[in-house]
């Protein structure tokens, strides 16, 4: 019977209802005032420990068009993530592995998750680049890793008829521990293509009490910040300590994405 159709109406008022037992349960409900945008986390994580395990970190190469300029020659060139932590136990080896996202490929760090990132698997990789030391530190006691970067694998990424690039950023040593890097949607220390060019430069010189404007062959840095990273998280299972048994969890995302 359709659910718009009229009910029947019954009078029970004479039938007997036995209360065998009473349960009392308390139930609470933490909302979020703000609900959590995924994918737009200020941390990429790498590695895996006893509750999570880290299957990939991607990363999306921003707008190259600035090494377009041909007045420029390049140096040196190198992809750059820096840690927060500023204690490190363990000091693993990198692998970043490349690849043309073209027009076959859809990838969005606020869709992306655990469920539907098996195209991946799939993907044949341009190539790969290791860290170059297991971590650099400046003066200030910050740690990063970086992966030099041949010039002509960048100017290839820089032409104008290129796809846009992703990287795959993995520790094969990271087997009992998570590292964090600081990801796009950090105030400062995003992660970066770093290039060092030389170019000429206008100075002012003094001669014989004159100012003279000339040219120098200076060397300068040209930093391009990654558009979009995610890393994606396989989710726990509910015995392995992943979750608190005591709550119930409303959420088809739990876990899925850093």
């Amino acid at each position: 019977m359709s659910c718009i159709e009229d009910s029947f109406p019954t009078d029970i008022s004479d039938l007997h209802l036995d209360l065998l037992d009473t349960a009392t349960v308390n139930i609470e409900f933490s909302p979020y005032q703000t609900p959590p945008q995924i994918g737009s986390n200020r941390y990429l994580y790498v590695g895996s420990n006893e509750v999570f395990i880290i299957s990939r970190t991607v990363l999306k190469l921003g707008s190259l068009t600035a090494l377009q300029d041909s007045t420029f020659e390049i140096i040196d060139s190198r992809i750059e993530l820096t840690l927060v932590d500023s204690v490190l136990e363990i000091q693993p080896s990198f692998v970043l592995s490349y690849f043309a996202m073209d027009s076959t490929i859809e990838f969005s760090e606020s869709v992306i998750n655990f469920d539907n990132d098996d195209w991946l698997d799939e993907i044949v990789f341009d190539g790969q680049l290791t860290s170059d030391s297991l971590f650099s530190q400046d003066t200030s006691g910050i740690y990063s890793v970086e992966f030099s970067v041949d010039t002509s694998i960048v100017m290839a990424w820089a032409d104008t008829s290129a796809d846009p690039q992703l990287l795959i950023l993995e520790s094969p040593d990271l087997n009992s521990e998570v590292l964090r890097f600081y990801s796009t949607e950090s105030s400062s220390l995003e992660p970066a293509l770093i290039v060092s060019y030389s170019d000429s430069v206008t100075v002012t010189v003094t001669i014989d009490s004159i100012e003279v404007d000339t040219l120098i062959l200076d060397t300068l840095e040209l930093v391009l910040e990654m558009s979009a990273d995610v890393s994606i998280v396989e989710p726990p299972l509910f015995s392995g300590g992943g979750f608190d048994s005591t709550l119930i969890y409303f959420s088809n995302g739990a876990g899925m994405k850093a």
